[in-house]
C-alpha cells in the first residue's frame, strides 16, 4: 500500500480526517515538517493509498503549531483544517419561512427540502441533492437579523430531524435521520456494536394549541390591595351606584378613591365566556390562558399583538353593533391583558339618555386553553405511544376562520415516522483497510481517514461510525 497526502507544498507523514454529517465543518488534523510559508498552502487536500484518491476542495487552514514530534525530538508541524462548510459560517442573510399568519396560513410556504436548496444555494454549493429530504413537513425557519447560513441549516437540520451529508463523490447530499446506504465493503479489520435496541412505539407532541376565540367580558374595579372584584363590589362604589358616574370626574367616588376608579373603572375587564366556531370542545373560564402582548410563543406570529379586534355596543354611537374595531384604535388607546385582565387605555362604557351604562364587548384573543379537571392543555398532542419527541409544530384554531389541525396532524405523522427510522438503526463502528470511500448520511454519522507513512507502522484505516451514538466525535 503506498500512502500519499498531498497539501500543498508540505510534506505531511499523518493525517486524521474526521468527516461529520451535519452543518458543522469538520476538522482534519495533519502532521509533517516544520512549514514557514504559510503562502505555500493550497486549499486542496489529497489521500491516495495506491486505490482510492479522495479530494478535499475549499478547505481552510485553522492554524499551524510546531511541537515535537511523536516519535522523536525533533520538530513538526501540526496543521488543523476545516472542510468546505466553513464557508456556510461565513455568508449571513435572513429568512422567513412557514410562520404563521394571523389566518392560519404561512408566509413563505415551503417543504424542508425547498428550504435547504435554499440555503445551500446561499451558501455557495452548486452542486448538491435534496430529493431524499421529506416533503410533508413545513418547519418554521424564521430570522428577523442577519445570521450564518450554516446556522440556519444546523436549526433546520435539528428541527426536521435531517441531516447534511455527503455522497461517495464528495458532493452534498440532504437525508432523513435513519436514511442512506450502509456500507458494503469486504476489507473489514474489526467491528463493535454498542447498542441493539427494542423499539416500541413513538409519540410526537405539538406545541399546546393557540385558539383565536370571541371572548365576552365583565367590567370589573381593582381594590387598594391590587385585588380584583366586580365592579358592583368594590369598596368606593357611590351609594347611587354607577349610572350617574361619567369616567374621568367619578364625583360620587370619595376623594380618597377616585385614583382607584380612574385606574380601573370601565377600563378593566374579566372574561365572561368563550365562542369558538371551530371546535365543540368546552372552554371553562378557569382552564383560560390569554396571551399576554410579547409572549414568546407568540412574537413570530404577530409581532407581540395578542388582541385582533373588539366588537360590541359601546360609547360613542358608531362604535354600536357588530362592527369590528382595531384593538389598536387610537380612540381606545391600546387595549393590554394580563393575568386573564383586558386593561383599556381609556375608559370604555354605553350612554343611554344620558346614564352610564357597562358597555356590550366582545374582544378576539389569542389564548391556550388547559383542561380545568387536570390542568392539561387541549390538543397538546397527536399521536400514540408513549411520549418521545417534542415539536415544533403549532396548531392554531381560529374562530370564524379554521384550524390546522389536519395539517398538524399529518406533519407530525411525518416526523413520528422519522424518529421510528432513525431508531431502528444499531449503534456501531467499523473499521475498514485503505482509505475507502464511503457515503456519510443519516445512518452513517462519521467516517475517519487515518493515514500514517511511517515506516514502523505505515497504513491507512477507514472507520465509519454507524448510528446516533456518534455525534460530537471529534478528532
Amino acid at each position: 500500500m503506498t500512502i500519499k497526502i498531498t497539501y500543498g507544498d508540505a510534506k505531511i507523514w499523518s493525517a486524521d480526517l474526521l468527516i461529520s454529517a451535519g452543518a458543522q465543518p469538520s476538522r482534519f488534523i495533519l502532521e509533517g515538517d516544520i512549514q514557514g510559508d504559510l503562502d505555500d498552502v493550497a486549499p486542496i487536500l489529497r489521500i491516495d493509498d495506491g486505490d482510492t484518491e479522495r479530494i478535499f476542495a475549499d478547505t481552510r487552514l485553522l492554524s499551524i503549531e510546531n511541537r515535537p514530534c511523536r516519535w522523536g525530538d525533533e520538530l513538526s508541524s501540526y496543521y488543523v483544517i476545516e472542510d468546505k462548510r466553513w464557508k456556510w459560517w461565513d455568508i449571513f442573510a435572513s429568512c422567513d419561512y412557514n410562520r404563521l399568519k394571523c389566518d392560519g396560513d404561512r408566509y413563505n410556504d415551503a417543504t424542508c427540502g425547498e428550504i435547504f436548496g435554499d440555503l445551500l444555494t446561499l451558501a455557495g454549493e452548486a452542486i448538491f441533492d435534496v430529493g431524499s429530504a421529506s416533503d410533508a413537513i413545513y418547519p418554521v425557519l424564521h430570522y428577523d437579523e442577519q445570521v450564518p447560513v450554516g446556522r440556519m441549516l444546523q436549526d433546520l437540520c435539528e428541527l426536521t430531524k435531517h441531516t447534511i451529508g455527503f455522497k461517495e463523490d464528495g458532493s452534498v447530499k440532504v437525508f432523513q435521520l435513519g436514511q442512506g446506504k450502509l456500507p458494503n465493503i469486504s476489507a473489514i479489520k474489526s467491528f463493535r456494536q454498542y447498542t441493539n435496541r427494542t423499539i416500541n412505539d413513538f409519540k410526537v407532541i405539538s406545541k399546546p394549541t393557540l385558539f383565536e376565540s370571541l371572548i365576552s367580558v365583565n367590567p370589573v374595579g381593582m381594590e387598594s390591595t391590587g385585588e380584583i372584584v366586580d365592579l358592583d363590589s368594590v369598596s368606593y362604589k357611590p351609594a347611587a351606584g354607577w349610572s350617574g358616574e361619567w369616567p374621568g370626574q367619578f364625583s360620587g367616588v370619595a376623594s380618597a378613591s377616585q385614583w382607584l376608579a380612574n385606574k380601573s373603572v370601565y377600563r378593566l375587564f374579566e372574561p365572561s365566556s368563550v365562542e369558538n366556531d371551530q371546535t365543540a370542545a368546552a372552554f371553562p373560564l378557569d382552564g383560560l390562558e390569554i396571551l399576554e402582548n410579547g409572549d414568546c410563543a407568540y412574537n413570530s406570529m404577530r409581532g407581540g399583538v395578542c388582541i385582533d379586534y373588539v366588537i360590541g355596543e359601546f360609547w360613542p354611537e358608531y362604535h354600536r353593533g357588530d362592527v369590528e374595531t382595531s384593538a389598536t384604535d387610537h380612540w381606545f388607546g391600546d387595549v393590554s391583558v394580563k393575568e386573564n385582565i383586558f386593561q383599556f387605555g381609556r375608559p370604555v362604557f354605553k350612554v343611554d339618555d344620558g346614564a352610564v351604562s357597562e358597555p356590550v364587548l366582545k374582544i378576539k384573543a389569542w389564548h391556550r386553553q388547559r383542561d380545568d379537571a387536570n390542568g392539561d392543555f387541549i390538543f397538546e398532542s397527536l399521536g400514540n405511544g408513549p411520549v418521545r419527541e417534542a415539536s415544533w409544530v403549532q396548531p392554531v384554531v381560529i374562530h370564524d376562520e379554521g384550524t390546522n389541525l389536519t395539517d398538524v396532524g399529518n406533519q407530525l405523522t411525518e416526523y413520528r415516522r422519522i424518529c421510528i427510522q432513525e431508531s431502528n438503526i444499531d449503534t456501531s463502528m467499523v473499521v475498514y483497510d485503505g482509505i475507502q470511500s464511503v457515503e456519510v448520511n443519516g445512518n452513517v454519522r462519521s467516517i475517519r481517514h487515518k493515514l500514517n507513512l511511517t515506516a514502523s507502522s505505515g497504513g491507512a484505516d477507514t472507520e465509519v461510525y454507524i448510528g446516533d451514538g456518534w455525534d460530537g466525535l471529534q478528532v
